[in-house]
Protein backbone atom coordinates (compact mmCIF):
# COMPACT_ATOMS: atom_id res chain seq x y z
CA UNK A 1 0.00 0.00 0.00
CA UNK A 2 1.37 3.42 -0.93
CA UNK A 3 0.11 6.81 0.06
CA UNK A 4 1.50 10.32 -0.36
CA UNK A 5 4.28 10.77 2.21
CA UNK A 6 3.46 14.46 2.57
CA UNK A 7 -0.12 14.36 1.45
CA UNK A 8 -3.13 15.57 3.40
CA UNK A 9 -2.02 17.40 6.53
CA UNK A 10 -3.79 19.09 9.42
CA UNK A 11 -2.25 22.08 11.17
CA UNK A 12 -0.61 21.82 14.58
CA UNK A 13 -4.00 22.19 16.16
CA UNK A 14 -5.22 22.92 19.65
CA UNK A 15 -8.01 20.35 19.68
CA UNK A 16 -7.83 16.60 19.42
CA UNK A 17 -10.67 16.52 16.89
CA UNK A 18 -8.66 18.61 14.43
CA UNK A 19 -5.33 16.94 15.17
CA UNK A 20 -6.21 13.34 14.37
CA UNK A 21 -7.50 11.58 11.30
CA UNK A 22 -8.62 8.01 11.92
CA UNK A 23 -7.52 5.35 9.47
CA UNK A 24 -10.59 3.47 8.28
CA UNK A 25 -10.27 -0.30 8.12
CA UNK A 26 -6.50 -0.06 8.21
CA UNK A 27 -6.33 2.35 5.27
CA UNK A 28 -5.80 6.12 5.35
CA UNK A 29 -8.98 8.13 4.98
CA UNK A 30 -7.94 9.67 1.68
CA UNK A 31 -7.50 6.24 0.07
CA UNK A 32 -11.07 5.28 0.93
CA UNK A 33 -12.53 8.46 -0.56
CA UNK A 34 -13.57 8.95 -4.17
CA UNK A 35 -11.17 11.86 -4.64
CA UNK A 36 -9.39 11.07 -7.88
CA UNK A 37 -8.01 13.53 -10.41
CA UNK A 38 -5.04 13.69 -12.72
CA UNK A 39 -3.40 16.09 -10.32
CA UNK A 40 -3.83 13.76 -7.38
CA UNK A 41 -2.47 10.82 -9.37
CA UNK A 42 0.57 12.87 -10.30
CA UNK A 43 1.13 13.87 -6.69
CA UNK A 44 1.16 10.21 -5.59
CA UNK A 45 3.43 8.98 -8.37
CA UNK A 46 6.50 9.07 -6.14
CA UNK A 47 4.74 8.45 -2.87
CA UNK A 48 6.51 6.40 -0.22
CA UNK A 49 4.89 3.44 1.55
CA UNK A 50 2.69 4.22 4.52
CA UNK A 51 5.04 2.06 6.59
CA UNK A 52 7.80 4.64 6.12
CA UNK A 53 5.80 7.52 7.57
CA UNK A 54 7.50 8.57 10.82
CA UNK A 55 5.69 8.64 14.12
CA UNK A 56 4.96 6.88 17.37
CA UNK A 57 4.47 3.14 17.67
CA UNK A 58 3.78 1.20 20.85
CA UNK A 59 7.44 1.04 21.88
CA UNK A 60 8.24 4.69 21.22
CA UNK A 61 4.98 5.62 22.93
CA UNK A 62 6.15 3.82 26.07
CA UNK A 63 9.22 6.03 26.00
CA UNK A 64 7.09 9.13 25.51
CA UNK A 65 4.28 8.36 27.93
CA UNK A 66 6.07 6.26 30.55
CA UNK A 67 9.80 6.85 30.43
CA UNK A 68 9.44 10.41 29.26
CA UNK A 69 11.98 10.11 26.45
CA UNK A 70 11.35 10.59 22.77
CA UNK A 71 13.14 9.04 19.84
CA UNK A 72 15.52 11.60 18.26
CA UNK A 73 15.31 13.77 21.39
CA UNK A 74 16.99 11.72 24.12
CA UNK A 75 18.46 14.78 25.84
CA UNK A 76 15.08 16.31 26.53
CA UNK A 77 13.05 13.93 28.69
CA UNK A 78 9.48 15.00 29.35
CA UNK A 79 7.06 12.65 31.07
CA UNK A 80 3.71 12.69 29.32
CA UNK A 81 0.92 14.23 31.34
CA UNK A 82 -2.64 14.11 30.02
CA UNK A 83 -3.20 17.59 31.46
CA UNK A 84 -0.41 18.85 29.20
CA UNK A 85 -1.52 17.08 26.03
CA UNK A 86 -1.27 20.34 24.07
CA UNK A 87 2.49 20.38 24.61
CA UNK A 88 2.67 16.86 23.23
CA UNK A 89 0.84 17.76 20.02
CA UNK A 90 2.87 20.93 19.55
CA UNK A 91 6.10 19.02 20.04
CA UNK A 92 5.46 16.10 17.69
CA UNK A 93 5.85 17.99 14.37
CA UNK A 94 9.25 19.25 15.52
CA UNK A 95 10.36 15.66 16.06
CA UNK A 96 8.67 13.73 13.27
CA UNK A 97 7.93 16.38 10.68
CA UNK A 98 4.68 17.86 9.36
CA UNK A 99 3.05 14.45 8.80
CA UNK A 100 3.29 11.66 11.36
CA UNK A 101 1.35 8.62 12.46
CA UNK A 102 0.42 7.03 15.77
CA UNK A 103 0.19 3.24 15.86
CA UNK A 104 -0.38 2.28 19.49
CA UNK A 105 -1.87 -0.92 20.87
CA UNK A 106 -5.45 -0.34 21.99
CA UNK A 107 -5.98 2.68 19.73
CA UNK A 108 -6.90 3.01 16.03
CA UNK A 109 -4.06 4.01 13.74
CA UNK A 110 -4.07 7.77 13.33
CA UNK A 111 -2.30 10.31 11.15
CA UNK A 112 -1.65 13.89 12.25
CA UNK A 113 -1.01 16.55 9.60
CA UNK A 114 0.02 20.18 9.89
CA UNK A 115 -0.04 21.86 6.49
CA UNK A 116 -3.10 24.04 5.93
CA UNK A 117 -3.25 23.46 2.18
CA UNK A 118 -3.67 19.79 2.86
CA UNK A 119 -6.17 20.50 5.62
CA UNK A 120 -8.28 22.05 2.89
CA UNK A 121 -7.89 18.97 0.69
CA UNK A 122 -8.81 16.70 3.56
CA UNK A 123 -12.02 18.59 4.30
CA UNK A 124 -12.90 18.60 0.61
CA UNK A 125 -12.50 14.87 0.05
CA UNK A 126 -14.40 13.94 3.22
CA UNK A 127 -17.14 16.54 2.78
CA UNK A 128 -19.89 14.04 2.00
CA UNK A 129 -18.77 11.42 4.50
CA UNK A 130 -17.13 13.16 7.48
CA UNK A 131 -15.88 10.99 10.31
CA UNK A 132 -14.94 12.35 13.72
CA UNK A 133 -13.07 10.16 16.20
CA UNK A 134 -15.69 9.69 18.93
CA UNK A 135 -15.22 9.78 22.68
CA UNK A 136 -15.32 6.01 22.83
CA UNK A 137 -15.57 5.70 26.60
CA UNK A 138 -18.67 7.91 26.66
CA UNK A 139 -20.10 6.12 23.63
CA UNK A 140 -19.71 2.80 25.43
CA UNK A 141 -21.50 4.14 28.50
CA UNK A 142 -24.47 5.28 26.43
CA UNK A 143 -24.58 2.00 24.52
CA UNK A 144 -24.75 0.09 27.82
CA UNK A 145 -27.11 2.50 29.62
CA UNK A 146 -29.66 1.11 32.05
CA UNK A 147 -33.00 0.22 30.40
CA UNK A 148 -31.41 0.98 27.01
CA UNK A 149 -32.12 4.65 27.76
CA UNK A 150 -30.30 5.94 24.65
CA UNK A 151 -31.56 3.17 22.33
CA UNK A 152 -27.88 2.31 21.80
CA UNK A 153 -27.42 5.64 20.03
CA UNK A 154 -24.69 7.96 21.25
CA UNK A 155 -25.92 11.32 19.96
CA UNK A 156 -24.80 13.81 17.36
CA UNK A 157 -21.44 14.55 19.01
CA UNK A 158 -20.35 10.92 19.11
CA UNK A 159 -22.02 9.24 16.13
CA UNK A 160 -20.80 8.99 12.55
CA UNK A 161 -22.26 8.05 9.17
CA UNK A 162 -25.98 7.30 8.79
CA UNK A 163 -27.02 7.80 12.42
CA UNK A 164 -25.17 11.12 12.57
CA UNK A 165 -26.74 12.21 9.25
CA UNK A 166 -30.22 11.29 10.49
CA UNK A 167 -30.06 13.54 13.54
CA UNK A 168 -28.01 16.32 11.96
CA UNK A 169 -30.47 16.66 9.07
CA UNK A 170 -33.33 17.21 11.55
CA UNK A 171 -31.62 19.72 13.86
CA UNK A 172 -29.53 21.62 11.30
CA UNK A 173 -32.05 24.31 10.35
CA UNK A 174 -33.59 24.95 13.78
CA UNK A 175 -30.18 25.29 15.47
CA UNK A 176 -28.05 26.92 12.76
CA UNK A 177 -30.53 29.44 11.32
CA UNK A 178 -29.45 32.84 12.77
CA UNK A 179 -32.97 34.20 13.26
CA UNK A 180 -33.86 31.20 15.42
CA UNK A 181 -30.99 31.90 17.81
CA UNK A 182 -31.66 35.64 17.81
CA UNK A 183 -34.89 34.81 19.66
CA UNK A 184 -32.66 34.25 22.68
CA UNK A 185 -30.61 37.44 22.38
CA UNK A 186 -32.63 39.37 24.96
CA UNK A 187 -32.50 36.56 27.53
CA UNK A 188 -28.79 35.93 26.96
CA UNK A 189 -28.17 39.65 27.32
CA UNK A 190 -30.09 39.66 30.59
CA UNK A 191 -27.87 36.82 31.83
CA UNK A 192 -24.71 38.74 30.93
CA UNK A 193 -26.00 41.92 32.57
CA UNK A 194 -26.82 39.97 35.71
CA UNK A 195 -23.30 38.58 35.63
CA UNK A 196 -21.79 42.07 35.61
CA UNK A 197 -23.74 42.73 38.82
CA UNK A 198 -22.19 39.57 40.26
CA UNK A 199 -18.73 40.83 39.27
CA UNK A 200 -19.37 44.16 41.00
CA UNK A 201 -20.49 42.35 44.15
CA UNK A 202 -17.38 40.12 44.22
CA UNK A 203 -15.08 43.07 43.52
CA UNK A 204 -16.54 45.03 46.42
CA UNK A 205 -16.28 42.04 48.75
CA UNK A 206 -12.77 40.81 47.87
CA UNK A 207 -10.99 43.73 46.18
CA UNK A 208 -10.47 41.43 43.18
CA UNK A 209 -12.00 38.27 41.86
CA UNK A 210 -11.67 35.29 44.23
CA UNK A 211 -9.56 32.28 43.29
CA UNK A 212 -12.69 30.35 42.31
CA UNK A 213 -13.90 33.00 39.85
CA UNK A 214 -13.80 30.38 37.09
CA UNK A 215 -16.68 28.70 38.92
CA UNK A 216 -18.66 31.93 38.61
CA UNK A 217 -18.04 31.95 34.86
CA UNK A 218 -19.26 28.35 34.71
CA UNK A 219 -22.48 29.54 36.32
CA UNK A 220 -22.85 32.23 33.67
CA UNK A 221 -22.27 29.63 30.93
CA UNK A 222 -24.84 27.20 32.34
CA UNK A 223 -27.37 29.99 32.86
CA UNK A 224 -26.86 31.13 29.25
CA UNK A 225 -27.03 27.74 27.57
CA UNK A 226 -29.97 26.83 29.81
CA UNK A 227 -32.07 29.58 28.23
CA UNK A 228 -31.76 27.69 24.95
CA UNK A 229 -31.40 24.03 25.89
CA UNK A 230 -33.91 24.01 28.75
CA UNK A 231 -35.99 27.06 27.84
CA UNK A 232 -35.63 28.64 31.28
CA UNK A 233 -33.43 30.55 33.68
CA UNK A 234 -31.86 28.19 36.20
CA UNK A 235 -30.95 30.66 38.94
CA UNK A 236 -27.21 29.98 38.70
CA UNK A 237 -26.31 33.63 39.35
CA UNK A 238 -28.11 33.81 42.66
CA UNK A 239 -25.41 35.03 45.11
CA UNK A 240 -26.94 32.88 47.85
CA UNK A 241 -26.91 29.70 45.78
CA UNK A 242 -26.04 26.80 48.15
CA UNK A 243 -22.90 24.84 47.35
CA UNK A 244 -24.98 21.65 47.28
CA UNK A 245 -27.61 23.08 44.91
CA UNK A 246 -28.61 21.23 41.77
CA UNK A 247 -26.97 23.94 39.64
CA UNK A 248 -23.61 23.65 41.43
CA UNK A 249 -23.76 19.86 41.26
CA UNK A 250 -24.51 19.98 37.54
CA UNK A 251 -21.56 22.31 36.86
CA UNK A 252 -19.19 20.21 38.95
CA UNK A 253 -20.41 17.04 37.28
CA UNK A 254 -19.80 18.40 33.78
CA UNK A 255 -16.32 19.55 34.83
CA UNK A 256 -15.63 16.10 36.25
CA UNK A 257 -16.76 14.52 32.99
CA UNK A 258 -14.20 16.56 31.06
CA UNK A 259 -11.46 15.61 33.53
CA UNK A 260 -12.35 11.93 33.30
CA UNK A 261 -12.68 11.94 29.51
CA UNK A 262 -9.27 13.58 29.26
CA UNK A 263 -7.82 10.61 31.13
CA UNK A 264 -9.86 7.88 29.45
CA UNK A 265 -9.45 9.12 25.87
CA UNK A 266 -5.81 10.27 25.93
CA UNK A 267 -4.10 7.76 28.19
CA UNK A 268 -3.95 4.01 27.54
CA UNK A 269 -7.54 2.67 27.36
CA UNK A 270 -7.50 0.13 30.17
CA UNK A 271 -11.26 0.65 30.44
CA UNK A 272 -11.73 -1.31 27.21
CA UNK A 273 -10.67 -4.45 29.05
CA UNK A 274 -11.63 -3.85 32.69
CA UNK A 275 -13.92 -1.18 34.23
CA UNK A 276 -11.28 1.20 35.56
CA UNK A 277 -12.05 3.58 38.48
CA UNK A 278 -12.12 6.54 36.07
CA UNK A 279 -14.57 4.73 33.78
CA UNK A 280 -16.86 3.85 36.69
CA UNK A 281 -16.78 7.46 37.87
CA UNK A 282 -17.58 8.75 34.39
CA UNK A 283 -20.55 6.40 34.16
CA UNK A 284 -21.88 7.54 37.54
CA UNK A 285 -21.39 11.23 36.71
CA UNK A 286 -22.97 10.89 33.27
CA UNK A 287 -26.04 9.23 34.78
CA UNK A 288 -26.42 12.12 37.23
CA UNK A 289 -26.18 14.79 34.52
CA UNK A 290 -28.61 12.85 32.33
CA UNK A 291 -31.19 12.59 35.12
CA UNK A 292 -31.18 16.37 35.72
CA UNK A 293 -31.42 17.33 32.06
CA UNK A 294 -34.09 14.76 31.30
CA UNK A 295 -36.28 15.93 34.18
CA UNK A 296 -36.05 19.51 32.89
CA UNK A 297 -37.01 18.44 29.38
CA UNK A 298 -40.03 16.58 30.73
CA UNK A 299 -41.10 19.79 32.49
CA UNK A 300 -40.84 21.74 29.24
CA UNK A 301 -42.68 19.03 27.32
CA UNK A 302 -45.52 19.18 29.84
CA UNK A 303 -45.72 22.96 29.46
CA UNK A 304 -45.75 22.59 25.67
CA UNK A 305 -48.65 20.14 25.75
CA UNK A 306 -50.59 22.55 27.96
CA UNK A 307 -49.99 25.45 25.55
CA UNK A 308 -51.03 23.38 22.54
CA UNK A 309 -54.18 22.24 24.34
CA UNK A 310 -55.08 25.83 25.20
CA UNK A 311 -54.36 26.99 21.63
CA UNK A 312 -53.01 30.31 20.48
CA UNK A 313 -49.43 29.06 20.14
CA UNK A 314 -47.89 29.53 16.67
CA UNK A 315 -44.82 27.91 15.17
CA UNK A 316 -43.08 31.30 15.11
CA UNK A 317 -43.37 31.48 18.89
CA UNK A 318 -42.00 28.01 19.55
CA UNK A 319 -38.67 27.76 21.34
CA UNK A 320 -35.87 25.57 20.03
CA UNK A 321 -36.67 22.80 22.48
CA UNK A 322 -40.36 22.92 21.61
CA UNK A 323 -39.56 22.88 17.89
CA UNK A 324 -37.34 19.81 18.20
CA UNK A 325 -39.87 17.98 20.36
CA UNK A 326 -42.38 18.41 17.53
CA UNK A 327 -39.97 17.60 14.69
CA UNK A 328 -41.00 14.52 12.74
CA UNK A 329 -38.25 11.92 12.76
CA UNK A 330 -36.83 12.93 16.15
CA UNK A 331 -37.74 10.92 19.23
CA UNK A 332 -37.89 12.34 22.73
CA UNK A 333 -34.63 10.51 23.42
CA UNK A 334 -33.02 12.11 20.36
CA UNK A 335 -33.97 15.55 21.66
CA UNK A 336 -32.91 14.73 25.21
CA UNK A 337 -29.51 13.51 24.03
CA UNK A 338 -29.04 16.56 21.83
CA UNK A 339 -29.85 18.96 24.66
CA UNK A 340 -27.69 16.95 27.05
CA UNK A 341 -24.75 17.34 24.68
CA UNK A 342 -25.50 21.04 24.24
CA UNK A 343 -25.14 21.54 27.98
CA UNK A 344 -22.17 19.19 28.26
CA UNK A 345 -20.30 20.95 25.45
CA UNK A 346 -21.56 24.43 26.26
CA UNK A 347 -20.37 24.95 29.83
CA UNK A 348 -16.64 24.31 29.57
CA UNK A 349 -16.04 25.58 26.04
CA UNK A 350 -17.59 29.04 26.20
CA UNK A 351 -16.57 29.67 29.81
CA UNK A 352 -12.89 28.99 29.18
CA UNK A 353 -12.94 30.97 25.94
CA UNK A 354 -14.22 34.10 27.68
CA UNK A 355 -11.80 33.50 30.58
CA UNK A 356 -8.83 33.55 28.20
CA UNK A 357 -10.35 36.59 26.48
CA UNK A 358 -10.51 38.51 29.76
CA UNK A 359 -6.92 37.57 30.51
CA UNK A 360 -5.64 38.77 27.13
CA UNK A 361 -7.57 42.01 27.43
CA UNK A 362 -6.18 42.57 30.92
CA UNK A 363 -2.65 42.04 29.59
CA UNK A 364 -3.17 44.23 26.51
CA UNK A 365 -4.58 47.55 27.66
CA UNK A 366 -4.42 49.12 24.18
CA UNK A 367 -6.73 46.40 22.81
CA UNK A 368 -8.99 46.78 25.82
CA UNK A 369 -9.30 50.51 25.19
CA UNK A 370 -10.04 50.05 21.50
CA UNK A 371 -12.74 47.51 22.30
CA UNK A 372 -14.35 49.81 24.85
CA UNK A 373 -14.35 52.73 22.43
CA UNK A 374 -16.37 50.64 19.97
CA UNK A 375 -18.72 49.44 22.71
CA UNK A 376 -19.33 53.02 23.86
CA UNK A 377 -20.10 54.07 20.30
CA UNK A 378 -22.55 51.23 19.65
CA UNK A 379 -24.14 50.76 23.09
CA UNK A 380 -24.10 54.32 24.40
CA UNK A 381 -24.91 54.21 28.10
CA UNK A 382 -25.84 50.53 27.74
CA UNK A 383 -29.19 50.85 29.48
CA UNK A 384 -31.22 49.07 26.81
CA UNK A 385 -31.27 45.41 25.86
CA UNK A 386 -28.89 44.46 23.07
CA UNK A 387 -30.47 44.44 19.63
CA UNK A 388 -29.62 42.47 16.53
CA UNK A 389 -28.32 45.52 14.66
CA UNK A 390 -26.04 46.43 17.58
CA UNK A 391 -24.47 42.98 17.56
CA UNK A 392 -23.88 43.35 13.83
CA UNK A 393 -22.07 46.66 14.42
CA UNK A 394 -19.69 45.25 17.03
CA UNK A 395 -17.10 44.29 14.42
CA UNK A 396 -14.07 44.60 16.71
CA UNK A 397 -15.79 42.82 19.59
CA UNK A 398 -16.57 39.81 17.41
CA UNK A 399 -12.96 38.98 16.56
CA UNK A 400 -11.81 38.09 20.06
CA UNK A 401 -13.17 34.57 20.33
CA UNK A 402 -11.53 33.58 17.06
CA UNK A 403 -8.10 34.73 18.21
CA UNK A 404 -7.89 32.24 21.05
CA UNK A 405 -7.94 28.90 19.27
CA UNK A 406 -5.88 29.55 16.19
CA UNK A 407 -2.46 28.17 15.38
CA UNK A 408 0.54 30.40 16.00
CA UNK A 409 2.71 29.27 13.12
CA UNK A 410 4.56 32.28 11.67
CA UNK A 411 4.25 30.64 8.26
CA UNK A 412 0.52 31.36 8.32
CA UNK A 413 0.23 34.24 10.79
CA UNK A 414 2.43 37.31 10.92
CA UNK A 415 3.43 37.86 14.56
CA UNK A 416 1.54 34.70 15.41
CA UNK A 417 2.49 34.75 19.10
CA UNK A 418 1.20 38.27 19.65
CA UNK A 419 -2.36 39.16 20.63
CA UNK A 420 -3.48 41.15 17.60
CA UNK A 421 -7.26 40.79 17.19
CA UNK A 422 -7.13 43.25 14.28
CA UNK A 423 -5.73 40.47 12.12
CA UNK A 424 -9.28 39.08 11.90
CA UNK A 425 -10.92 42.30 10.74
CA UNK A 426 -12.50 42.23 7.33
CA UNK A 427 -9.76 44.34 5.69
CA UNK A 428 -7.01 41.97 7.03
CA UNK A 429 -4.44 44.65 8.04
CA UNK A 430 -1.75 42.02 8.69
CA UNK A 431 -2.26 40.32 5.36
CA UNK A 432 -4.51 37.54 4.05
CA UNK A 433 -5.21 34.49 6.20
CA UNK A 434 -5.54 31.02 4.75
CA UNK A 435 -9.21 30.06 5.22
CA UNK A 436 -8.23 26.71 6.75
CA UNK A 437 -5.50 27.99 9.09
CA UNK A 438 -7.93 28.61 11.94
CA UNK A 439 -11.13 26.61 12.27
CA UNK A 440 -12.39 27.09 15.83
CA UNK A 441 -15.77 25.58 14.95
CA UNK A 442 -14.44 23.10 12.38
CA UNK A 443 -15.75 23.27 8.82
CA UNK A 444 -18.15 21.74 6.35
CA UNK A 445 -21.03 19.42 7.13
CA UNK A 446 -19.56 18.58 10.54
CA UNK A 447 -19.20 22.20 11.63
CA UNK A 448 -20.07 22.71 15.30
CA UNK A 449 -23.86 22.54 15.51
CA UNK A 450 -23.88 24.96 18.45
CA UNK A 451 -21.78 27.65 16.80
CA UNK A 452 -24.54 30.29 16.58
CA UNK A 453 -25.47 29.77 20.21
CA UNK A 454 -21.88 29.91 21.48
CA UNK A 455 -21.05 33.03 19.48
CA UNK A 456 -24.12 34.89 20.69
CA UNK A 457 -23.37 33.95 24.31
CA UNK A 458 -19.78 35.18 24.05
CA UNK A 459 -20.66 38.39 22.20
CA UNK A 460 -23.14 39.42 24.88
CA UNK A 461 -20.67 38.52 27.64
CA UNK A 462 -17.75 40.47 26.17
CA UNK A 463 -19.95 43.44 25.28
CA UNK A 464 -21.54 43.76 28.72
CA UNK A 465 -18.47 43.07 30.86
CA UNK A 466 -16.06 45.29 28.93
CA UNK A 467 -18.62 48.08 28.49
CA UNK A 468 -19.05 48.31 32.26
CA UNK A 469 -15.54 47.56 33.56
CA UNK A 470 -11.84 48.09 33.08
CA UNK A 471 -9.98 44.87 33.80
CA UNK A 472 -6.51 44.23 35.22
CA UNK A 473 -4.48 41.13 36.08
CA UNK A 474 -1.36 41.39 38.26
CA UNK A 475 -0.27 37.80 38.72
CA UNK A 476 1.87 35.28 36.86
CA UNK A 477 1.34 34.56 33.18
CA UNK A 478 -1.51 32.27 32.27
CA UNK A 479 -0.69 28.98 30.55
CA UNK A 480 -2.92 26.36 28.95
CA UNK A 481 -3.88 23.15 30.71
CA UNK A 482 -5.60 20.30 28.87
CA UNK A 483 -8.90 18.99 30.16
CA UNK A 484 -10.05 17.72 26.78
CA UNK A 485 -10.41 21.45 26.07
CA UNK A 486 -8.03 24.32 26.89
CA UNK A 487 -8.27 25.48 30.51
CA UNK A 488 -6.47 28.42 32.22
CA UNK A 489 -3.61 27.23 34.42
CA UNK A 490 -3.97 29.94 37.07
CA UNK A 491 -6.83 31.32 39.21
CA UNK A 492 -8.68 34.14 37.46
CA UNK A 493 -7.88 36.83 40.02
CA UNK A 494 -8.91 39.76 37.84
CA UNK A 495 -9.48 43.23 39.20
CA UNK A 496 -12.53 45.01 37.77
CA UNK A 497 -13.02 48.78 37.97
CA UNK A 498 -16.29 50.50 37.12
CA UNK A 499 -15.92 52.79 34.09
CA UNK A 500 -18.88 54.99 35.00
Amino acid sequence: MTVPFKSFQIRNSLTLCQALVAVRNGRPVWETSQYSTAASEASTQFAKPFSEMPGLNTFSAIREFVLGKIVKDENRPEIFNSREAFKFWRRMPNIYGPTFKLQIVGQPTMVAITNVDDVQKLYQITMDDPERPPLNSLKKIRAEAIDNFFDKKAGILLENFEEWKRVRSKVQVPVMRPKNILKYLQEMDNVSRDFTDRIAELQLKHGEMPKNFQQEIYKWALESVGTVALNRRLGCLNPNLPSDSEQEKLINSVNNMFELLNILEIEFPWWRYIPSPSFKKLKETHEFVTSIVYSRILETEKELLTKIKEGGRTDKELTLLETLLQTEGLTRKDVMTFMLDMIFAGIDTTSHTVAFTLYLLARNKDKQKKLQEELDLVLGEGNETLKEEQIANLSYSMVFALNLVTARDEKYFKKGNEFIPERWMRDKPLGPIHPYAALPFSHGTRMCIGRRIAEQEMYTFIARVMHRFNIDYKYQDMETVSRLVAVPSEPLRFEFTERR
